[in-house]
């Protein structure tokens, strides 16, 4: 968030047109990356959306419920690229009761292990 309340109090001081415009192109800068911010979020919040009601079967039964799936099926959905899908879901988790588990694992291209699990797949927090 930008503190308004700062911003006055420093607008209201310097008089000279190049510290008014230095201020003016600070906030500006400021609004864009609070904009940018909430649109990557919202963004994510899209994307995890998607996910979890794909995979609704695996955070009710676990990993022999998981179903195949796609980067590209998710942009379809959710009407992104699929190259905004990898991004998203590259190095970014998600914590539920199963463990913590990095989004890409979701797309299926884990090994499974003998006992039925993914090598590498739950993450206890």
């Amino acid at each position: 968030m930008v503190n308004r309340r700062y911003y006055q109090e420093l607008k209201s001081g310097p008089s000279d047109k190049t510290s008014r415009a230095w201020l003016s192109e600070c906030l500006a800068s400021a609004n864009w990356l609070v904009k940018a911010l909430d649109q990557r979020a919202r963004t994510i919040v899209k994307v995890v959306s998607e996910i979890v009601k794909r995979q609704q079967g695996f955070f009710e039964k676990g990993v022999a419920a998981m179903k195949p799936m796609t980067l590209r099926e998710i942009a379809e959905a959710i009407e992104m690229h699929e190259s905004t899908i990898s991004r998203v879901t590259s190095n970014k988790y998600l914590l539920c009761d199963r463990g913590l588990f990095e989004l890409k694992y979701f797309f299926g291209s884990g090994v499974a292990s003998t006992e039925g699990e993914g090598t590498g797949r739950p993450r206890r927090p």
